[in-house]
């Protein structure tokens, strides 16, 4: 066979394997062609387009599905912006639609937005830098739940007053839940001292000594339409409605409740329950239906926060697994292998007026949330 008139680079391959490039004059154009049974030349960009066509293309499809997640995400971090730490515990959002935002060792980080501030034991009466939970009352103040340091409440013009177990009838200084009764009286949950009741001037314990309470370590509270308390602690549930203690026996809850990390009351009364080591609990009007794995293909349990959207959609901070949304039949994961969630340990979900959603993380900062991007 004569090799001419045509020059291009092309690979030679004997019994399938590459022997040698050269730059030959062939007289065909049709390629590959078959010298013998064994000896076989491919023009290079031929070989190229055949076999990096493909790859090129799913390369392509990818970047633009990043990009278009991209869109839809917001990350700030301590790389990017003001964030102390990278740590976010709890996000709450006023009517002014700032957020206050609970961090693991930063403080709390005032975000409207544009701007970040920041108040922590340097610069403020703070009293100790790690917050679990914040509530703001009617009067706009914001009741700070701390880890060690008590409860701190702030007006906004820098006045900080400090509840702890030396000056005040606080029984424990680990704060892990607040809640506000119609009322205005405060429900602190403690990590170890049960719950403290507090009407601006008088305090009311309730632990396993003097009360129905199955656990001195409560770790979340919240008051359904009705006014009355949910309890969650590490371990029975329990309700109390002023008067009358109940428990997971009186609930008629089966199986029984445990573990509970997590509640969300929406506007029709539906009360939402989240366990750390479980699924989802649904109460409506006396009828208790339960989400795991075996019933309803939910991919992981671990409840830490819960929150729904305005079309009705259940969002659950997964620690462990990232962010989960179920419509009432679908569970969507976002973690941080397909999406731009940048932790699969998430600690809180809170969405605002406009369907954002307010993630945040054990170490991958504080993140934004929209389906229909930014």
């Amino acid at each position: 066979m004569r090799l001419w008139r045509r020059q291009a680079i092309y690979k030679i391959y004997y019994k399938n394997e590459i022997t040698s490039y050269g730059k030959y004059r062939t007289r065909d154009d049709n390629f590959p062609f078959e010298t013998t049974s064994s000896f076989q030349i491919f023009p290079v960009n031929i070989y190229m387009k055949k076999k990096f066509i493909p790859i090129l293309l799913f390369f392509l499809v990818a970047g633009s599905l990043v990009s278009a997640q991209n869109k839809m995400w917001k990350v700030y971090n301590t790389s990017n912006s003001d964030l102390p730490v990278n740590g976010i515990h709890t996000i709450t959002i006023d009517d002014n639609n700032n957020k206050w935002i609970g961090t693991w060792g930063g403080g709390m980080v005032l975000f409207d937005d544009s701007a970040m501030t920041i108040y922590d034991t340097s610069n403020s009466k703070l009293p100790h830098n790690t917050i679990y939970s914040i509530v703001i009352d009617k009067d706009d103040n914001k009741w700070v739940g701390t880890f060690g340091g008590g409860v701190a409440k702030f007006t906004g013009d820098k006045e900080w007053s400090v509840y702890d177990t030396s000056n005040s009838g606080l029984p424990h200084d680990w704060i892990y839940a607040i809640a506000i009764d119609r009322f205005g009286n405060k429900w602190f949950g403690t990590w170890g001292g049960g719950i403290a009741m507090f009407d601006d001037e008088n305090w009311i314990i309730y632990n396993t000594s003097n009360s129905p309470l199955p656990n001195i370590k409560v770790t979340a509270l919240t008051f359904d339409l009705e006014n009355n308390l949910w309890i969650g602690t590490s371990g029975d549930i329990a309700m109390f409605d002023g008067t009358e203690w109940f428990t997971n026996t009186s609930l008629n809850f089966s199986p029984p409740v445990e573990g509970v990390y997590a509640f969300h009351i929406d506007i029709k009364g539906k009360i939402y329950i989240g366990l750390k080591f479980g699924g989802v609990y649904i109460i409506d009007e006396n009828k208790c239906t339960s989400l795991t794995k075996e019933n309803s293909g939910m991919p992981y349990y671990g409840v830490y926060s819960l929150d729904k959207d305005s079309d009705g959609n259940l969002w659950i901070a997964n620690f462990g697994s990232g962010l989960l949304k179920y419509d009432g039949n679908t569970w969507i994961v976002y973690n941080e292998s397909n999406s731009g969630l940048t932790d699969d340990n998430v600690f809180s979900v809170t969405i605002d007026k406009n369907d954002n959603k307010w993630i945040g993380t054990y170490s991958g900062g504080l993140l934004i949330f929209n389906e229909n991007e930014f």
